[in-house]
């Protein structure tokens, strides 16, 4: 990411954990970052663009730190011990403004709602792989109740720090939560219990969330192939761009997007300003970063 982009998300999160998302101006934000508000819209072309970039920049600190734990050596046991940890650290960090934005996130809709639940889906699939060398298959049928009681447990604490201010030592939770954690599964292997969520439930649920992503990509290639020819260049220029486009358009048809084919052919895009914007959408609707 741009570092003086960075520099404006950074101070409008102190700014919106200080005074709220609506009385924060954008003339407040650029003093802040050391900019004029003119070209606050260089990066942004408005505050409510800002609050979605902002939210995408915590859930990228979120997925590096499943990605270092991934490329990790540590056991599965403390891997996850380490997830745990750092998740709840983060919450506690970030609370001022994720309790201040939280009404901000339902504002714009399914778009972000779905970038959550993105990662949310990556985060349970590596939970789930982590289970499963944690216990074998004797939690085959049971894994999802398993990551669920796992996340409710972890969600009431949260709570804690948003209503009562709590804190605790972040190491002693961690190994609190995965303990009791570890007294649930156990139990329920001895008593052989019927699992509640089935894997169908889910995958409807995974499902229904690609095909409201999909829905979103459309429009936008849409978008590109219409500024690619108003743009003030060569026939020869164009034509290769819009070939590009046609490409990425029968990729969006495939069940399974490749971002990395995404990320390789937006690069072509993203030294024409009036392309940038729609490839840095696409780029948040893939979960992927631009090669600038």
């Amino acid at each position: 990411m741009n570092e003086k982009k960075l520099k404006i998300i950074q101070e409008a999160s102190m700014l919106f954990a200080e005074k709220g998302f609506h009385s924060t101006s954008v003339q407040e934000i650029a003093e802040k970052s050391g900019i004029s508000k003119g070209a606050f819209y260089l990066y942004f072309q408005s505050k409510e663009e800002l609050v979605t970039s902002l939210i995408d920049y915590y859930i990228n600190q979120l997925e590096q730190s499943l990605e270092s734990l991934e490329s990790g050596d540590l056991p599965p046991k403390d891997k996850l011990i380490s997830q745990i940890k750092f998740q709840y650290e983060f919450v506690h960090q970030n609370k001022q403004l994720i309790i201040g934005q939280f009404d901000q996130l339902m504002m714009f809709g399914e778009d972000m709602k779905d970038r959550i639940y993105s990662f949310k889906t990556r985060l349970f699939h590596w939970v789930e792989s982590l289970l499963y060398e944690i216990y074998g298959e004797s939690i085959h049928l049971l894994v999802y109740d398993i990551y669920y009681l796992l996340e409710g447990i972890q969600s009431s604490y949260y709570r804690l720090i948003f209503i009562e201010d709590f804190s605790i030592d972040s190491d002693r939770l961690s190994n609190f939560i995965f303990d009791r954690i570890d007294d649930i599964v156990q139990a329920m292997i001895e008593k052989n219990i019927e699992p509640l969520i089935e894997e169908d439930t889910l995958h409807q649920v995974f499902d229904r969330i690609r095909a409201r992503k999909k829905e979103r990509i459309f429009p936008l290639l849409s978008a590109i192939e219409h500024e690619i020819k108003a743009l003030d260049a060569s026939p020869k220029t164009k034509s290769h761009l819009l070939e590009i486009v046609n490409y990425l358009t029968e990729e969006a048809k495939n069940d399974e997007i490749k971002g990395v084919i995404f990320k390789g052919m937006l690069a072509n895009f993203t030294d024409y300003d009036s392309l940038r914007p729609y490839c840095e959408k696409l780029a948040r609707e893939l979960d992927i970063e631009l090669l600038m």
